[in-house]
């Protein structure tokens, strides 16, 4: 309800409890109007506030910021800019908070700021396996190739099956040739299921003849 955006708004800035502020902020980013927009940007840039509610207020700026009409493009790239220079600022930090991480993915997932790409990509080398899937899902749906030659390391090193899976989504969506090798011995090797189909659809997207007969006897043996 938008007429609740000015008392959440308040109580986003003065409420002394943060699990309070914190809801505050998950309510505000759940009404997507441009009139909350202010209150979390503020919020989201605040050393008063904790991790966890300006984890929420990113990811509430990425509601907002992809319910905005194309006539609010001016406003639009402001809230997209904001949530990618947090993002970055807390991969800066010594100690950057897992879940402003994750909901920033997701935020630059749904507001698709400019370079984001490169802010995904610095996210690869992540000890997180959660954070390295999803940075890697996002670069996917967003069919961006910052990250390939990280992502053709990671499709046939890294531990976590997910990370490799979208690897080869990524590979595959960004059209990446020079990963075919690597590409075939995932879709043919890779000891997760999961795995050896994003390949083989990655491969399928590549339209190399060579993948055909390799694939074909992996099939029928």
């Amino acid at each position: 309800n938008v007429g609740s955006l000015a008392e959440l708004s308040n109580i986003l800035v003065h409420d002394k409890d943060h699990d309070v502020r914190e809801i505050a902020a998950f309510a505000i980013g759940e009404v997507e109007s441009l009139s909350g927009a202010n209150s979390l940007l503020t919020a989201l840039k605040s050393s008063a506030q904790t991790d966890q509610v300006r984890a929420r207020a990113i990811e509430g700026l990425g509601k907002i910021g992809a319910a905005l009409p194309k006539e609010q493009q001016a406003r639009s790239t402001e809230i997209s800019t904001a949530i990618l220079e947090a993002l970055k600022l807390e991969m800066q930090s010594q100690s950057p908070n897992r879940h402003f991480l994750l909901l920033g993915i997701t935020a630059i997932l749904r507001t698709r700021p400019a370079n984001a790409g490169q802010t995904l990509t610095l996210l690869l080398d992540n000890k997180d396996a959660r954070i390295r899937a999803d940075a890697t899902n996002a670069l996917a749906r967003m069919r961006v190739k910052d990250g390939n030659t990280k992502l053709v390391n990671l499709l046939e090193s890294d531990p976590d099956p997910d990370v490799r899976a979208n690897a080869a989504r990524v590979l595959g969506v960004t059209e990446e040739k020079s990963a075919f090798e690597k590409l075939l011995a995932s879709a043919t090797h890779d000891k997760d299921v999961r795995v050896r189909v994003s390949a083989i659809r990655a491969l399928a997207t590549l339209k190399d003849p060579r993948a055909g007969e390799t694939l074909l006897k992996y099939g029928t043996s």
